[in-house]
């Protein structure tokens, strides 16, 4: 009985001690995502003013990368851009849920806006989101 008391025992600690190894070197591997800088708020007020005339989203969310920060505004109506052009007023870019991105160093829009949730939901929500 006490061998085997001693066996389990063992086997305790040998199961504790791996897992704390394994943790410890798994938090040093890891780089964890970037935080948000400060500056990322002034610019997400400065967009909505000038490019969706001022429209409250209901929900930011943001998806980190090393050069750039990827903003997705959702709205509880579709709204217009306004420095878009197209062809004639119903071809204009407009949707209810839009994604963005920001340079991390020059703190500028960059590339291209998707608007999605827009004429028959495409392309959808979840592929909006996704990282």
């Amino acid at each position: 009985m006490r061998r085997l008391l001693l066996t389990h025992l063992a086997f305790l600690v040998l199961a504790l001690t791996a897992t704390l190894v394994s943790s410890s070197s798994a938090a040093a591997d890891r780089s964890g995502p970037l935080p948000l800088p400060r500056w990322l708020k002034g610019a997400e007020t400065q967009t909505l003013d000038q490019v969706f005339g001022g429209a409250t989203p209901i929900h930011t969310y943001s998806i980190s990368y090393p050069q750039k920060i990827a903003v997705i505004f959702e709205f509880k109506r579709v709204v217009i851009c306004r420095t878009c052009s197209g062809p004639t007023r119903a071809s204009v870019p407009r949707g209810r849920l839009i994604r963005l991105s920001y340079d991390r160093q020059t703190h500028r829009l960059g590339g291209a806006m998707q608007f999605c949730e827009s004429k028959g939901a495409v392309p959808s929500r979840a592929l909006c989101l996704l990282r």
